[in-house]
C-alpha cells in the first residue's frame, strides 16, 4: 500500500492486532479512526474490510443478516456483515460500537475468547479464525456513558483500548489525499491552512474546554468538495468551517469575526492563499 504519515497510535494498533482479536479505537469524530482500521486492514490481509455503521437502531438483522427473496421465489437466508467476515476470514470495522443498542451488543459476547459463534437468527455455528480481527471505534461521550453496564462492561473488558491523538494537519494531508486523489495540489494546502485557521478558533487553555468543538476531517473534506465546485474560498469558509462551530454560540460568534475581520483587512481569497 503507498505509504502515509504514521503517527504513534498506528503502530501500537498494528502491535495489537497482530496479537489480540478485539480492538478499539476511542477518539473524537473525525480524526482518522475508521480511516486507519480498513487502512489497516487492507496492510495486514491484503483485502478490504467489512464495514458496519453502528447506531441506535442497529438490531440482529443488520448485524446477523436476514431472509430474502431469491432467484426462484423461495426465501433465504442472506449473512450480514459479521458472518460474512467470520467466514471468508475479513476484518470487520464497526463504526461507534458503543451506540448499538445493548440486546444487540450481548450476542457478540463469544467474540471475546471463543472458538466459535452461533448466529442468534439460524442457530448456525460458525468457526472465528485465529486470523479474523474486529476493530470498533467509538467516541469518548459513548465511551463514559453511565448507562454501560453489565453486558456492555464484559464486551468491552476483552477489547484493548486505544485512545487516538486529535488530528494533525500532517495525517489530514494525507486523509484529503487519499479521499480526493484528483484534487489539485494548490487546493489541499489551501484547505489544510483554512481548517487549521479554524479548527480551535475561540478555544481556551481551561481544563473544562468543549474539545467536541474542534473541526475535523469532515469539515475539511466539505470544504474542499465545496472548492471543488467553484465555490469561492470565503463561501466555503463560511459553510464549511465557521458554521461547523454553530453549536457553540461563543465559538461560533468568534470564527464569524476572524471571518469577517480577515475579509476586510486582506480579502478571503488573499488571506486563504498566504501563509
Amino acid at each position: 500500500m503507498p505509504d502515509y504519515v504514521k503517527m504513534s497510535w498506528h503502530e501500537d494498533a498494528r502491535t495489537i492486532v497482530r496479537n489480540h482479536r478485539l480492538l478499539m479505537l476511542v477518539g473524537e469524530p473525525g480524526v482518522g479512526k475508521t480511516w486507519f482500521a480498513k487502512r489497516l486492514a487492507m496492510e495486514e490481509t491484503g483485502r478490504p474490510a467489512m464495514v458496519l455503521r453502528g447506531t441506535p437502531k442497529t438490531d440482529l438483522i443488520h448485524l446477523w443478516g436476514g431472509r430474502v427473496l431469491g432467484d426462484k421465489m423461495q426465501t433465504d437466508f442472506a449473512d450480514g456483515p459479521l458472518p460474512r467476515s467470520l467466514k471468508h476470514d475479513d476484518w470487520l470495522v464497526v463504526e461507534e460500537l458503543n451506540l448499538i443498542p445493548l440486546e444487540t451488543r450481548g450476542y457478540l459476547l463469544d467474540l471475546r475468547g471463543e472458538d466459535s459463534i452461533t448466529n442468534p437468527i439460524t442457530g448456525e455455528v460458525i468457526p472465528i479464525s485465529p486470523r479474523w480481527r474486529l476493530v470498533a471505534t467509538a467516541n469518548p461521550d459513548s465511551v463514559a456513558c453511565h448507562r454501560h453496564s453489565g453486558v456492555a462492561a464484559a464486551l468491552i473488558d476483552d477489547f484493548i483500548v486505544i485512545d487516538v491523538a486529535d488530528l494533525s494537519p500532517e495525517l489530514l494531508q494525507q486523509m484529503l489525499a487519499d479521499n480526493f486523489p484528483t484534487a489539485p495540489r494548490k487546493l489541499v494546502r489551501e484547505t489544510i491552512e483554512a481548517w487549521n485557521s479554524f479548527r480551535e478558533v475561540g478555544d481556551s487553555d481551561d481544563a473544562g474546554g468543549d474539545r467536541t468543538a474542534k473541526l475535523n476531517f469532515r469539515s475539511a473534506s466539505h470544504y474542499l468538495k465545496l472548492r471543488l465546485t467553484g465555490m469561492s474560498p470565503a463561501a466555503a469558509t463560511r459553510f464549511a468551517l465557521v458554521n461547523k462551530h454553530i453549536i457553540d454560540p461563543d465559538r461560533h460568534t468568534a470564527a464569524r469575526v476572524q471571518a469577517g475581520l480577515s475579509c476586510r483587512r486582506h480579502g478571503c481569497h488573499q488571506r486563504l492563499h498566504s501563509i
